[in-house]
Order: structure tokens, then sequence, then C-alpha cells
């Protein structure tokens, strides 16, 4: 009976015992796998900080490129406003000046007209 005690309890205590390594093998390993768990954690957060820092550096360049074109635009429209002004300009003077040859010319032929008709007169007068 003692022997069989002894028995049960030895069978007993190397069940104990492979329950226990086979806790710790399970324990190693969960542990392990938390290791592998956190270190994928980390590369994917240092991933998503990479591709954040990548997304804002790309939206500030595209910001930045429509900025220029906006300042080029805006420099253009500024430039074509100043040609066109002097453009303008340049057509009132052009046309007051054509106005004023034009009135110098209707001037003149309304002298000529009177003068022609003085002359008329005169002669007219003088064969009379």
């Amino acid at each position: 009976m003692q022997r069989a005690v002894a028995a049960l309890r030895g069978e007993m205590e190397l069940a104990a015992a492979n329950h226990a390594s086979a806790v710790q093998q399970a324990v190693a390993a969960a542990n392990m796998e938390i290791v592998q768990l956190k270190a994928t954690a980390a590369e994917l957060r240092n991933e998503l900080e990479k591709s954040l820092i990548q997304r804002e550096e790309d939206v500030q360049r595209a910001v930045a490129g429509c900025q220029d074109e906006i300042q080029q635009i805006r420099a253009s429209a500024a430039a074509l406003r100043n040609e066109l002004e002097r453009a303008r300009v340049d057509k009132d003077s052009a046309l007051q000046a054509e106005r004023q040859i034009a009135a110098d010319e209707i001037k003149q032929l309304r002298d000529t007209i009177q003068s022609i008709r003085e002359q008329f007169q005169q002669r007219i007068g003088k064969q009379s």
C-alpha cells in the first residue's frame, strides 16, 4: 500500500512537474508572441507615422505648387489688366487726335467754303 501510495505520489509529482513544464512552455510561448506582437505594432506605428509624414509633405508640396501657380496667374492677370489699360489710353489718345484732325479739316473746309462764297459774291457783285 505504501508502495502504491508512493507510486501514486510519484505519478502525481511527475504529472505536476509535466504540468508546470507545460505551463512554463505556454507562458514562454505567450511571452514570445507578446514580444512579436509588440514589435509588429511598433513597426506598423512607425510605418503609419512615416506614411502620415509623407502624406503631409505631399500635401504641403501640392499646396505650395498651387500657391505658386495662383501667384503666377495673379501676376499675369495684373499684367494683362495693365496692358489693357495702356491700350485703352492709347486708343483714347489716338481717337482724340483723330477727332481733332477731323475738326481741323472741317474748320478748314468751312473756311475754304466761306472764302469761295465771298469770292463768288465779289465776282457776282463786280459783274452786276
